[in-house]
């Protein structure tokens, strides 16, 4: 190898506790250190030892001794460190030294590529596999400040991870093209998931596998967990590029090759800044959940150093296991709405249903063929909720892919509830001689089945409220009466209507 000359040499000494990743024999605790040369950019020494003493002096005699990279050996002009190391760095370089003055030593915050170089080397100990090209600074600038958008606007809450979302990435001249799926929407784990190519993996949907499918090549993972639980590298990466110390969930990133988990490159790092920019954009409008016709949503945005990029996303047609298949049964739930949630039997014009449109976070549009809606009432109930559980019911019902409102009459009380693709639940139970029923019902007749659901805060009623989810539904046959029975079929408290 050649040897690289400079003029002047600046060391940066960085040391981390890496026992989460690394294990020695007969040593409860792992240290490792780099040594940088500022000027050129080259790691000069690294080492791993026991403790903070044994792994500075290692990395301190290499980069003196036997510097890596090219560089020829000499002391350095000065020494930046992180905050606490100038004691011991000033006691081994002295003895290295002997009668050599010591060289000044600064401590410094963070220098960002510095330790983006330690997260790599730390996750290279740890087994998994190094990017060819490591992001740069900027770069991890522009994915957090998405990744925080993506956290806070909770896009899970209205996303099944049953939808799959194309998304067409275009970077520079480059046209890449990834299936997404937002994870966490049953608030197990939280996230999203980029297979690359126009399909899911073979047996991700089909479920008849006891084995997960395996991951494609490219296949590019971000989760969000708890701070505990992730390795400290991903932790400390959050924390230096503004994520909130407050937050509950930490972001981990991981490319998938086969089945081996491997470190995100800078081409990686900017896919995924521009999948979450599409992400973002497209929840915007809320999911649509029939086949109406896709509806994409197209953009364009700024990557690190100017470099142009822009996305466009729709979403598949959902999965079904036997399309020949005419019969589903589902057991009724009775967990959608907190006990208490109030629910109305009501109805709106139909120029008032075109207002709730625009306003809804989510709006799932009449199914193709429907009835025309002309002008007049249509049969609405209305899920009265608060924001703490607006967006994640809506995301709820959404998943359920709902075909409507459907009621038994039972002992002389009607049980109210929404069914669709996704299954069944139960909503309330009144007296089936309600005039609320009697009008809904009758509503419904007139407009051959054609109703909506509306879920949104109680403001709504005076135009100043959300309307987290309105969802048109076409249910044209209604379920024959039960008459005779001796009790209601719901064992349940009801729920409180108005």
């Amino acid at each position: 190898m050649a040897i690289v000359t400079v003029t002047d040499r600046t060391w940066l000494v960085l040391l981390r506790d890496i026992s989460h990743a690394v294990h020695i024999p007969d040593e409860p605790r792992v240290v490792a250190s780099l040594v940088f040369d500022m000027e050129t950019g080259i790691v000069l020494a690294s080492a791993v030892a026991g403790n903070e003493e044994q792994v500075l002096q290692r990395a301190c005699e290499m980069a003196l001794l036997r510097p890596a990279g090219g560089l020829a050996p000499r002391r350095p002009d000065q020494v930046l460190c992180k905050p606490g190391l100038t004691p011991l760095l000033k006691d081994h370089l002295g003895k290295m030294g002997q009668a050599a003055p010591l060289p000044p030593i600064s401590e410094v915050a963070v220098v960002h590529e510095a330790e983006d170089i330690f997260d790599s080397f730390v996750g290279h100990m740890a087994g998994r596999r190094r990017a060819e090209e490591l992001a740069a600074p900027p770069d991890w600038q522009l994915l957090f400040g998405y990744l925080l958008r993506f956290y806070e606007r909770k896009v899970w809450s209205r996303w099944a991870d049953d939808v799959d979302l194309l998304v067409e990435v275009m970077i520079g001249p480059r046209n890449r093209q990834y299936v997404s799926v937002v994870l966490g929407h049953e608030g197990i784990q939280h996230g999203v998931v980029l297979y690359p190519g126009t399909r899911p993996p073979a047996g991700l949907r089909e479920g008849h596998s006891t084995r997960p499918p395996i991951l494609p090549e490219g296949t590019l993972m971000l989760n969000f967990d708890p701070s505990e639980d992730v390795p400290a590298e991903f932790v400390m990466k959050a924390a230096r590029y503004g994520w909130p110390a407050a937050s509950e969930l930490v972001p981990i990133f991981l490319t998938v090759d086969g089945t081996a988990p491997g470190e995100p490159g800078r081409d990686d790092i900017r896919v995924l800044a521009v999948a979450l920019a599409a992400l973002l954009e497209h929840d915007a409008a809320g999911p649509t959940l029939v086949e109406v016709g896709p509806k994409v949503t197209s953009g364009k945005l700024e990557l690190a150093e100017g470099e142009p990029a822009s996305f466009s996303i729709r979403q598949l047609p959902r999965y079904e296991d036997d399309p020949e298949e005419s019969l589903r049964v589902h057991v009724a739930g009775t967990d959608l709405l907190p006990l208490g949630t109030p629910i109305v039997m009501g109805s709106t014009r139909t120029a008032g249903l075109g207002s709730l449109r625009r306003a809804a976070r989510i709006h799932r549009p009449l199914p193709a063929g429907s009835p025309p809606l002309t002008e007049g009432e249509v049969a609405m109930v209305i899920v009265i909720v608060d924001e703490r559980h607006g967006d994640g019911i809506a995301g709820r019902v959404a998943a359920l892919d709902p075909y409507g409102i459907t009621m038994a009459v039972a002992g002389g009380r009607a049980v109210v509830a929404l069914v669709g693709g996704g299954g069944a639940e139960l909503l309330m139970e009144v007296p089936a001689s309600d005039p609320a029923v009697r009008r809904f019902r009758s509503r419904l007749k007139a407009r051959k089945g054609v109703h909506a659901v509306l879920i949104a805060d109680e403001a709504t009623a005076t135009g100043a409220g959300n309307v987290y989810g309105l969802f048109e539904c076409h249910l044209p046959a209604s379920p024959p009466e039960r008459r005779g029975a001796a009790s209601s079929p719901v064992k349940r408290p009801p729920r409180k209507r108005r």
